[in-house]
């Protein structure tokens, strides 16, 4: 299995319909594609921290010189 076809699952406690592969339910867990996840959560967080930090480590950088 390549990484970008990996699914990650999480318990979903829905009783009216457990079991809803058109919304990503199945078997009562959320299944929610890697590359989604990447591509939603991980990365603009990653991005937001980077840009936070790099005017941080110039500054510090440059009082050094």
């Amino acid at each position: 299995m390549k990484p970008t076809e990996t699914y990650f699952h999480f318990t979903c406690f829905n009783v009216q319909d457990p079991h809803d592969p058109s919304v990503g339910l199945i078997n009562g867990e959320l299944a929610i594609p890697g590359i989604l996840i990447r591509r939603e959560v991980f990365d603009p967080v990653v991005n937001q921290v980077s840009s936070r930090v790099a005017p941080l480590t110039n500054k510090h950088r440059l009082s050094y010189i």
